[in-house]
């Protein structure tokens, strides 16, 4: 076997068959699931008689049910989502990064939730924050390596939060980061950017937790969908609405004194965080950073990543999925600051130990092809097992 293997090809090829095959299991758990299962049913709430927090996409689909057939379209369209997403991930990935950790960063289930190990995952509406989120960036990149920004610009940064928030509160958590990124963008105008950015999140937390639906409003919403999907239920998301959010929320803590649960707590944590460090150190990405947008928001970002982490972890145990979008978020938001950096300085010294890491050794390919396969976060972490540590393996 060769020492050295073509690693574009390896890399592509790799990261297809990864995908078809999540893609196809998700898919089926999904698709067999409609009407009735959790996620149609956190998919087909709406706005009808009033605002309801991630209302967006089920008002939509209700109003087109008329034209085409809910099921058809909402798996259509998240299938592309999907893979659109994949895409832009993966390029700018394959530009801005050479070593073995590139497929280690993007693949391991805890950066990406593709992989979280939930069947029911797929098809509820994060995907969408998760691409707003990364257009968002991708637009203040180019603001920042151009210096230059058309109002059409702006108009679609503020579209893509607009329609975020929309579709699901738990944007207000992830928002933070990108956010630094608009006001890096902002030149002269980063005192109002971040007066607006810091208007627009407390708005979005009174919508989020103040501002519910009603129990009328729950029997409305099913009565309407019934008239479409004569076998809709109450089940799924729909518990939901008419019910304050802190009641759907574990803020005891009482959790946090089970020793074998944090315990299992913190080997994922460090599961995640390693790769992550790893890659921060080899391209030195704080001294990157500050080049590029400033000590301050340097530091301003490592707590954005750990604010979504900690906080939703703390008040809904909702660990793989929260720890999966604030890694892959924090890091595509490095890789961006990455691109920024070689657009305006140059090409990018790493460690010199990181050769010994290049992903063409076989040596290291073997163990790195075996971490990606193994690991795989819960979603939903039950409080009486510590169940992140069967997902290891």
């Amino acid at each position: 076997m060769q020492d050295r293997i073509n690693i574009p090809t390896f890399i592509f090829l790799t990261a297809a068959i990864l995908f078809f095959i999540n893609f196809i299991y998700a898919l089926s758990y999904l698709t067999g699931g409609y009407p009735n299962s959790y996620v149609w049913g956190e998919i087909f709430i709406k706005y009808t008689d009033g605002f309801i927090r991630r209302g967006l996409i089920g008002s939509l689909l209700f109003q087109l049910s008329g034209i085409i057939n809910p099921y058809l379209l909402w798996t259509s369209c998240i299938a592309f989502i999907y893979v659109y997403f994949f895409i832009k991930v993966y390029t700018l990935f394959k530009d801005n990064i050479n070593y073995f950790f590139t497929i280690i960063l993007f693949f391991s289930p805890s950066l990406i939730a593709f992989s979280v190990k939930d069947k029911y995952l797929f098809g509820r509406k994060d995907i969408l924050i998760l691409l707003f989120i990364f257009l968002i960036m991708s637009q203040c990149a180019k603001i920042i390596k151009s210096r230059q920004a058309s109002p059409c610009t702006w108009i679609k940064i503020g579209v893509c939060y607009a329609l975020s928030f929309l579709a699901h509160e738990i944007t207000l958590f992830f928002s933070l980061l990108p956010a630094l990124l608009v006001v890096a963008a902002s030149g002269r105008k980063k005192v109002l950017a971040a007066a607006l950015i810091f208007v627009t999140f407390c708005f979005s937390v009174f919508l989020a937790v103040y501002y519910q639906g009603t129990e009328a409003i729950r029997d409305t919403m099913i009565a309407d969908w019934r008239s479409v999907i004569p076998n809709f239920t109450t089940s799924g998301g729909m518990e939901y609405i008419g019910t304050s959010l802190a009641q759907n929320m574990n803020i005891s803590h009482d959790w946090l004194k089970s020793y074998k649960f944090v315990k299992s707590y913190i080997y994922a944590w460090i599961l995640t965080l390693l790769p992550i460090l790893l890659f921060l150190y080899v391209y030195n990405f704080h001294h990157i950073s500050n080049r590029v947008i400033g000590k301050f928001l340097t530091w301003c970002s490592y707590l954005c990543a750990l604010f979504p982490a900690i906080t939703l972890t703390k008040l809904i145990n909702d660990f793989g999925r929260i720890v999966s979008y604030s890694s892959v978020i924090f890091i595509i938001y490095a890789i961006f600051i990455i691109s920024i950096y070689k657009n305006n300085y140059g090409e990018i010294k790493t460690k010199s130990f990181a050769d010994i890491l290049d992903f063409q050794n076989i040596y290291v390919l073997i163990p790195s092809i075996y971490y990606i396969l193994c690991w795989k976060l819960h979603h939903w972490v039950p409080l009486t097992t510590p169940s992140i540590i069967s997902s290891i393996f």
